[in-house]
């Protein structure tokens, strides 16, 4: 028995935070990081993280993030940095 996809996923729930580093060489590096969380005050069933592969993005998650989401179990899917919505600069 095949399981049916629906065809009307929600949008995923996108938010961005700032995160600054320093190098090994002093260089001070602000890294925009963009992530997916479907349910910011948590679940009880537990959270599963996401990791794309190469090239991709937290979208390559959509239909098991809609699963997911049916059972009430959190799933947060990360950009890495370059990958679509999240790049990384230097700061002098």
């Amino acid at each position: 028995m095949k399981t049916k996809i629906p065809l009307n996923l929600s949008a995923p729930k996108m938010y961005e935070k700032v995160v600054q580093f320093e190098t090994e060489k002093g260089n001070l590096v602000d890294l925009r990081a963009v992530y997916e969380d479907s349910l910011t005050s948590g679940s009880s069933l537990g959270t599963v993280i996401g990791f794309h592969g190469s090239p991709g993005s937290h979208k390559d998650f959509k239909y098991i993030r809609h699963r997911l989401d049916e059972m009430a179990i959190r799933f947060i899917g990360i950009n890495y940095p370059g990958f679509k919505h999240t790049e990384g600069k230097y700061l002098v």
